[in-house]
């Protein structure tokens, strides 16, 4: 069965329908998405939201189910329950990606790595760590062919750690509080992205994002040279906060903090 065959069985026979991401198209394209999801099933509750955000209550123990219904539906029950199937995953050849590190991205590299995009890739989500904003994790998403989106989710964990007891204890004992609490130096700081794609190479997509890290010599620099690439070298800035990357750019202090990015968030 080819894949646009399976995704429209699947609207035909779903109870709950969420069309996601409708800030990212017009309301002619909107209306001609839904009226050709209720084509396909009109008594499915179609929701329009953003960013995933929906009521729990609105999807969750709605007891819409209805078996008797269910078996009035094509052949969704023609594989015996006992049986040996092949799953979706394996049929389409869709395959997952993980990648997890504890360096931080270039900003530069990195984007223009993803500006290209990456073959094969439908979806990505995750938390990324770029160094020129060292002590902001960054939520990643991307779907389609669409451009990738970046989004502030606050500080790290471990910089609030560093933060309160900046000036009580010594940094160094700052520094080891961070490493027990998570058995690595770098805190909560990683880089933790999920790929999704038909046919994706791990090792080529693993290599294609290790080259965006920073090297050796660059980490060697530490977060007051890091910052730097805020002002010299960073798309990265200007797209989280459009507003800060407009005024004129402040010299980071000797820990790489930066006034116009806190004021930011």
């Amino acid at each position: 069965m080819p894949l646009d065959k399976l995704i429209v069985q699947q609207i035909e026979f779903a109870d709950k329908i969420l069309v996601n991401k409708i800030d990212r198209v017009n309301s002619t394209v909107l209306s001609q998405i839904c009226n050709q999801v209720r084509a396909l099933n009109p008594s499915a509750d179609i929701h329009t939201i953003q960013h995933a955000q929906i009521d729990p209550c609105a999807v969750l123990n709605t007891s819409a189910f209805s078996f008797d219904k269910a078996l009035t539906y094509g052949a969704w029950l023609s594989t015996p329950r006992n049986a040996t199937a092949v799953s979706e995953l394996e049929e389409y050849n869709i395959s997952v990606v993980r990648y997890e590190r504890y360096v931080p991205f270039h900003p530069a590299r990195f984007y223009e790595r993803m500006a290209a995009g990456i073959q094969g890739v439908l979806r990505s989500k995750g938390v990324v760590w770029f160094a020129s904003s060292n002590r902001l994790a960054v939520q990643w998403s991307q779907a389609g062919g669409q451009q990738f989106s970046l989004s502030s989710s606050g500080p790290w964990f471990a910089e609030s750690v560093e933060s309160e007891l900046k000036g009580v204890i010594e940094p160094s004992l700052i520094e080891e509080l961070v490493k027990k609490e998570y058995n690595y130096s770098t805190g909560d700081r990683r880089q933790q992205l999920m790929l999704i794609g038909v046919n994706l190479n791990e090792s080529s997509i693993h290599q294609a994002l290790d080259a965006c890290l920073l090297n050796d010599t660059e980490m060697n620099g530490g977060p007051p040279t890091w910052r730097k690439m805020e002002i010299d070298d960073d798309p990265v800035t200007s797209l989280l906060f459009p507003a800060a990357a407009a005024e004129s750019p402040q010299q980071p202090d000797e820990h790489g903090n930066n006034d116009v990015l806190e004021e930011a968030f």
